[in-house]
Order: C-alpha cells, then sequence, then structure tokens
C-alpha cells in the first residue's frame, strides 16, 4: 500500500464534464463513441421500463461505474474522492476502465431491443425472407460501431503490446522481459532480487513470482532497503550495506537500461549502472538488461 502522500490524482474536470463523459461515452479524453453511447442509453431506457433480473443487474453496474467516475473525474471534495473510491480507484482511467465493462451489458440490451424492433417493423417489406433483416441490422451494428474511439482503442492497444513477440513495449523491452522469463534458472527461491523499479524491475514478481525488494514505485521503504537503493553501487562491502543485504534478503540486482517509464524522483543510483562495480558479477543479460549477483558479505547464493 503506498503512503499517503503518494495516492493523489487530481480530478481531470468538472462534475459537468465527467457527466457528459459519460453521456457520450468520451471518458478521460477519449473521442465521443456515438454509437454506443446510442446503444446504452436505449438500454437504460429498456430496463427501466421492461425490468428483468439481468437488465437490473446491467443497470446497477452501470450506475455504480458511472457515479464512480463521476466524483473521481470531477468531484471538488478530495475528503468524497478517498472515502467513496479509497486510495488506488481514485485515479479516472481506472475507473473510467471499469466503467467501460458494466456499460457493454447496456449497451448489448439496446442493440438487442432495436433488433427486435427492426425485425417486427421490416417484417413484412421481408416475408419471404425474415432473417435477412437481422443479417442487415448486424452488418449496420458493426459499421456504426467502427468509430474514432475504437480507432483510438486499436492504436492504444498497439502502443502498449506492440505487434508481436520480439517488440519493445512503452516499460519493458524485448530484451528486459526475456530476461525476466529466464530468473528461475539464475535466482533461487528465497532471493530478493534488488533493483530500479521505475525502469522496470519490478515486474519481475509478476512474471517471474521472485520477490522483489520495490514491489511498488510508491511504498514506504524501510532504512535496509533506502540504503541498498541509494548507496549500494558506491558501500557494497560496507558493514551498514551488509547488515542491510542480510536482513532484506537481497542477493540479486536488476539492471535495465531502457530509462524510466514516467518522471522518477531518483533515489536508486545505489542500483543502476553497475558494470564496472567491484561488489557483483554478472549472471546472466540479455539486450538492455543484466542480471547480477552480488558478491560481498559472504551472502549465501
Amino acid at each position: 500500500r503506498p503512503p499517503a502522500s503518494e495516492i493523489y490524482w487530481p480530478v481531470t474536470g468538472t462534475l459537468p464534464t465527467a457527466i457528459g463523459e459519460i453521456v457520450s461515452a468520451a471518458v478521460f479524453g477519449y473521442p465521443v463513441a456515438l454509437f454506443f453511447a446510442v446503444l446504452t442509453a436505449v438500454g437504460v431506457v429498456t430496463a427501466f421500463i421492461r425490468p428483468t433480473y439481468s437488465r437490473t443487474i446491467a443497470l446497477g453496474m452501470g450506475f455504480v461505474g458511472a457515479v464512480l467516475y463521476v466524483v473521481v473525474a470531477g468531484s471538488p471534495s478530495e475528503t468524497v474522492r478517498l472515502w467513496l473510491s479509497g486510495p488506488w480507484y481514485n485515479n479516472a482511467p481506472r475507473l473510467a476502465s471499469i466503467w467501460a465493462i458494466a456499460a457493454v451489458p447496456l449497451a448489448a440490451a439496446g442493440a438487442a431491443f432495436l433488433g427486435r424492433w427492426a425485425r417486427r417493423s421490416l417484417r413484412r417489406y421481408l416475408r419471404p425472407n425474415p432473417s435477412l433483416v437481422m443479417v442487415i441490422f448486424t452488418v449496420l451494428l458493426v459499421t456504426l460501431s467502427q468509430g474514432s474511439a475504437l480507432r483510438q482503442a486499436a492504436a492504444d492497444i498497439e502502443f502498449v503490446y506492440g505487434d508481436g513477440a520480439g517488440t519493445d513495449g512503452p516499460i519493458l523491452s524485448a530484451g528486459e522481459y526475456e530476461l525476466l522469463l529466464e530468473l528461475d534458472d539464475f535466482v533461487p527461491e528465497d532471493a530478493v532480487i534488488a533493483g530500479n523499479p521505475w525502469t522496470g524491475t519490478s515486474f519481475a514478481y509478476g512474471i517471474s513470482g521472485h520477490r522483489v525488494l520495490m514491489p511498488h514505485l510508491l511504498m514506504d521503504e524501510s532504512a535496509a532497503a533506502n540504503l541498498i537503493n541509494e548507496s549500494f553501487a558506491s558501500e557494497g562491502g560496507s558493514v551498514a550495506m551488509c547488515a542491510a543485504l542480510a536482513k532484506t534478503g537481497t542477493r540479486y540486482i536488476l539492471d535495465f537500461d531502457g530509462g524510466t517509464f514516467m518522471d522518477a524522483p531518483g533515489g536508486f543510483e545505489g542500483v543502476s549502472g553497475l558494470e564496472e562495480s567491484r561488489f557483483v558479477e554478472l549472471v546472466a543479460s540479455e539486450p538492455g538488461a543484466r542480471l547480477y549477483r552480488i558478491t560481498e558479505c559472504e551472502l549465501e547464493k
């Protein structure tokens, strides 16, 4: 859990603009998804006029998601934002994704209602082949949904995941990711790995399952962890450093060249640029990524 001083995420607008984003399906600065907004509105009306168990559940999900987003994105009261969303979800993009998931069942209900209406309305004109109505409706549904919002979503997905294996991502390069996959071959199960989390080294825990000294960017550092992060490169063999390494269980260090993926506050000079360090030995490497074993302090391998 990050400290209280590190959990503030600012509003992205005002209450009226946040409500407008929900109504137009343009949350967190995305282009207006007009067709999706219309389907969602029809689904809401259908849930009110012809309620069923599933429609009521969908309506409740959509309402909760919308209220949370509006408050977090536009409320002028920080107390209300924090009490309603907690320290993690007072960030508008996280709630925007939740609202989108909650709105899909309503949009589906709206599409189903319009499909039934179109079939009843056009049946007499296409009586020899009533299924043709649904074919035409499906084609229109797919065509009208291909708007700027969907193109923006596709562009964002390509930015994050690239276009296939071996592609560098915004946080991890292909070489860094490959080295994280190989950690089981070099790091004992009980060893802790240090590294600058702002370069992506903390993903070692999520990808390989190995414990890391800094599992989160924004966390309260212990005195021992702070000493390692700031001073290992220059004081790797000192008595204080040996005590810190023993206390935290730190035995390995990941050093990535990719740079920080956000503006970083610093404080990790001790676990960066260790190519010439006499306190470690290189265990494994991939392009732009290195894994070192600490050789000082007579630590267990």
